[in-house]
């Protein structure tokens, strides 16, 4: 909730305070683990508020959450681990990297 010229809660306070601005989700993103924090950070005109460390999922959740995107997820096969042969790392799986 800091950021170099002024703070976060400020700045907030100025979009929201705009036409355009009012219509615009802002979200706090902070290292705090206080549960307070959230209280005063939501009060100090954010719209939500993510804790780090984050995931993927709760950013892509907030972002359909806020602006109504909706994913479509490739599905992915799953890697066989107990295999001795997938342990193995050779030159030949480095290949795709160019």
């Amino acid at each position: 909730m800091r950021i170099l010229i002024i703070d976060s809660y400020d700045g907030t306070k100025y979009i929201k305070s705009t036409t355009k601005g009012n219509a615009t989700a802002v979200m706090a993103l902070t290292t705090s683990l206080l549960e307070e924090e959230k209280a005063i950070v939501i009060s100090g005109n954010c719209d939500d508020f993510l804790r780090k460390p984050f995931t993927e999922h709760s950013i892509s959740e907030a972002l359909a959450k806020y602006l109504g995107v909706k994913y479509l997820y490739a599905k992915t096969t799953a890697l066989n681990l107990d295999s001795s042969e997938a342990s193995t790392l050779t030159s030949e799986h480095l290949t795709c990297m160019s």
